[in-house]
Formats: C-alpha cells, structure tokens, sequence
C-alpha cells in the first residue's frame, strides 16, 4: 500500500511538471505578441494625443450648401457647433438632426472635410402661402407641401404670400414643422397658380383666397373686399369666365358689386 501511495504522489508531481512547463511555453511565445498590442496602443495613444491638440484640426470653415438663403451664422448655433470644435470629437449626426428642427429645413446632410471643415447641404422649405383657419387669428407661412415655416399675427404679416383662410377646417390647431395640407389646400393653391400664370391675381387684386365650411373657394378682391365664388367643382371652367368680368369690374363697378358667382351663369348681386 505505501509503494502505491508513493507511485501516485510522483505521477501528480510529473502532471504538475509536465503543466507548469506548457503554461510557461504558452506564455513564452504570447510575449511578443503582449509587446506589440502594447507598442501599437502607445502608438495609438500618442497619435490621439497629438491629434486632438494640434490646431490644425479645429474646425474653422462651414462650407453651406442651400437652394435659398440660409446665414451661416444660423447653422453654427442651431447645428451647436462650438467653437474649437475639433473634427475628430464632433457628431455629424447630431448637428443634421439638430438643423432638422428648424421648420425651415426639409433636409440635412453633414460631412467632415478633413482636417478643419464641415460639408452641410440644406434644403429649405421655400415660403408659398399664408395660412389662417376661421376662427385664428395667427397667421402661418406654409410651404407647397403645407408645412407651418413660421407664424405671424395679422398685423404683422408682410403682403408678400397669397392668403388662405379655410374655414372648412374647425378645432384644429396646428404647430411649427406640421403638415396642414388637405383637398381644399390643394385646390386653393390650383386657384392660386392658375390665377398667376394668367395675370388675374394682380389684376384682381386678390386679398385672400377663402375656403368655407361647404368647401367652397371665393376670392376677395380689391378695397372693397368684392366677393367672387369659385365653388369647388369645375373650378378650372369657373375661373375661365373671369376673363368675361373685366368690363364688369371696371372704375366704380366693382365697389358697387358685393359677390359674383361664378358657378352659374350672370350671378351678380349688387350691395
């Protein structure tokens, strides 16, 4: 029994050996390996270092791209681009989705031009109309697609858009950067096209372009606020007959006119 007792201790000494020996051939031939991970580490925290101190990579030039004016200076402070940013640390993506939040801007799309400048394309919602619902008294500046770009009180309100007032639309509020843009939006901007292109919008003197709660379409003309109905069927036949209204509408006329309907035919009520 004591041959076998010593028998065993020598084998688990030679298995202990025998391990020893392979850990220490297995970290033997990792050392270089440990070496280089540590060398090409150093390397690449002095690289960093270096980098991130050197002036050259602060960024400094803002090259912006846009289809309509958009000030620089704008898109640095909306898009938080700090100054001494460096363009290894700033977030593209943050700045896009930062300049996204203006209800001017459809689109951005940031680049970094390596070593100390941003590549920023924008696209702007271009200003169509005026927006106005019955019982509002705020103005909003929406685009074609009927995006809310900005506000404004009445008042205050430059004549440079054409104004649509849906009253078809009631106890709806809407907010910067939404989206109002329903059939009778669609057929008011038509009116409002149509009558550009044909010159009757300046000639009229068209004030506003009224939706009322039947969907119907009537332009209010002139001082006087003369009334004509569109209605909303055939509107491109209706708006045809204006062309027959300009004696109609001469010199005194048209402040003795209070709507013409021009759904049917010799509608004129006078005041």
């Amino acid at each position: 029994m004591a041959k076998k007792k010593k028998k065993t201790g020598k084998t688990i000494t030679q298995l202990f050996g025998t391990v020893f020996k392979w850990v220490f051939f297995i970290l033997l031939r990792c050392i270089p390996v440990v070496l280089i991970i540590a060398l090409l580490l150093y390397v690449f925290i002095t690289a960093k270092k270096y980098l991130y101190s050197d002036p050259n990579f602060i960024i400094t030039n803002l090259h912006i791209t846009t289809d309509h004016y958009y000030p620089k200076e704008e898109v640095a402070k909306r898009g938080n681009i700090q100054s001494g940013a460096r363009i290894f640390t700033v977030d593209i993506n943050r700045i896009a989705e930062s300049l996204e939040q203006d209800p001017r801007v459809k689109k951005a799309k940031v680049r970094k031009v390596f070593p100390n400048a941003l590549d920023i394309t924008l696209m702007i919602r271009e200003a169509y109309a005026y927006l106005s619902f019955a019982e509002e008294k705020a103005f909003f500046v929406i685009d074609r697609e009927g995006y809310a770009i900005s506000a404004c009180e009445e008042n205050e309100c430059e004549a440079q858009y054409p104004v649509i007032i849906d009253g078809a639309t009631v106890r709806k509020r809407i907010g910067l950067g939404t989206q109002h843009f329903t059939g009778n939006i669609s057929n008011a901007f038509f009116v409002i096209e149509y009558l550009r292109n044909d010159g009757y919008y300046a000639s009229l003197e068209v004030k506003r372009t009224v939706i009322d709660r039947l969907n119907s379409i009537s332009l209010i003309v002139g001082e006087s606020g003369l009334e004509i109905k569109l209605g909303n069927k055939r509107l491109l036949d209706n708006m045809q007959k204006l062309s027959h209204l300009e004696k109609v509408l001469e010199g005194e006329n048209k402040a003795k006119i209070k709507y013409i309907d021009l759904r049917f035919d010799d509608i004129i009520v006078k005041k």
